[in-house]
């Protein structure tokens, strides 16, 4: 009887175990392709071609209708001026024709300087778990039905982050600026009606509790008065950083997101913290945070003469503005980089953007149950830790009936 009751327990950890040891493998499968520096000064290309390839391939075994955006763009390579050609590649989740469209998108290439795997590498990995989770939850027979269109875009060629970290400012215009003239405005009819917003994921794996891991540039109490408390709470690191406009364009799309970051368990640890710029406040110093990732680019879009500034939220740990809680010395493998600490918080965006994804262009089918939700209303674990539940509870059954024979 003790021996039976020994194997029922190791049994229900072992399935347990099962499905947190299966999307972590998949994460860690994912930050794999993209340990090498992705850029056009770079000694190989390789490790571009690597992360197109696995990109491409992920999207389209996921469902996507995948798409290639190639464009050109100058560059600078030792010294020189050079024209490189880019891909932003990008997958699609048709929903009903002329329906609101919102994009998800993370850049692929990798500055010199920066570690491949924090910038962005973590952040294509949580870009393409969410892709996965939306297009599974959204399958024929599943919970959710998909209404309106998503598109996942990975970009390529920020140059303005190339610009910004060599202060060389001979680069020519980043991959996000061609995606939107000539992917995303014609996918538009060229209006902005149909846009539902974009949310771009940028260097999100550094987290720390340490006081003064987090840099405040001067004026950032100024800037930013909703989250003086940063400073005054011993200047740590431990937030997404999740910069708007804070326009009423926007402000659905923001409060989805929070809404749902802050309904997991996780965020009691690991919190959200909404920063507004103002336009009408002199942001100083602080611009430099914000103004070289993808959204800009969607903040700052001039199809004609007239600007069309488009709806944008940038989810970020705030990048060389912040001290990694962990060093992983460069090269730094995806096993030694993916700590229990950067896997949570990895997690905790994958988890809440998935869910804002689902509940901005999904609805639920009628047959809707708890079974497969991330989260259920009152913010206990749901889709994945329900059906482990399920099955733990199934298998406490099996041995409690082995036991009685």
């Amino acid at each position: 009887m003790a021996e039976g009751v020994l194997y029922c327990t190791l049994l229900v950890l072992l399935g347990s175990a099962w499905s947190t040891l299966a999307q972590d493998t998949r994460l860690m499968r994912h930050l794999e392709h993209f340990t090498n520096v992705r850029n056009p000064a770079a000694v190989s290309n390789d490790a571009v071609l690597e992360a197109r390839a696995y990109i491409k391939d992920q999207f389209s075994q996921y469902g996507l209708q995948v798409r290639i955006n190639q464009f050109s763009t100058n560059v600078v390579v030792f010294n020189q001026e050079r024209t490189v050609i880019g891909e932003n590649i990008i997958g699609i989740a048709r929903g009903y024709l002329g329906s609101p469209v919102l994009v998800v998108g993370a850049d692929y290439d990798s500055t010199l300087e920066e570690s491949p795997l924090e910038n962005n590498g973590a952040g294509v990995a949580a870009l393409l778990e969410i892709a996965r989770n939306y297009m599974r939850m959204t399958g024929p027979g599943e919970l959710y039905r998909r209404v309106k269109t998503v598109l996942f875009v990975a970009f390529d060629l920020n140059t303005r982050e190339y610009a910004n970290a060599q202060s060389d400012f001979r680069y020519g215009l980043p991959g996000s600026y061609h995606f939107l003239h000539q992917f995303l405005w014609p996918f538009l009819n060229q209006s902005a009606n149909n846009f539902q917003g974009a949310i771009i994921l940028d260097s999100i794996s550094k987290f720390s509790e340490r006081n003064n891991t987090q840099y405040l540039p001067p004026g950032f109490d100024l800037a930013f008065p909703e989250a003086r408390h940063i400073g005054t709470q011993g200047a740590k690191g431990n937030f997404m950083a999740l910069f708007s406009l804070g326009s009423a364009a926007i402000q659905r799309l923001t409060s989805t997101i929070i809404s749902s970051y802050s309904r997991d368990p996780k965020s009691r640890m690991m919190r959200i913290q909404e920063l507004l710029v103002n336009s009408n406040v002199n942001q100083g110093s602080t611009v430099p945070m914000f103004n070289h990732q993808s959204h800009f680019s969607f903040w700052t879009f001039q199809p004609a003469d007239t600007p069309v500034s488009l709806p944008a939220v940038l989810l970020t740990d705030t990048g060389v503005y912040r001290s990694p809680g962990e060093e992983c010395s460069i090269p730094c493998s995806a096993q030694n980089f993916l700590t229990p600490t950067r896997h949570d918080f990895i997690r905790l965006t994958t988890r809440s953007l998935t869910t804002a994804v689902l509940q901005l262009q999904a609805e639920r089918t009628s047959s809707s149950s708890s079974q497969y939700h991330l989260y259920t209303n009152d913010g206990n674990p749901g889709g994945a830790a329900m059906m482990m539940t399920y099955t733990v509870s199934t298998l406490m059954v099996v041995c409690l009936l082995l036991l009685l024979q």
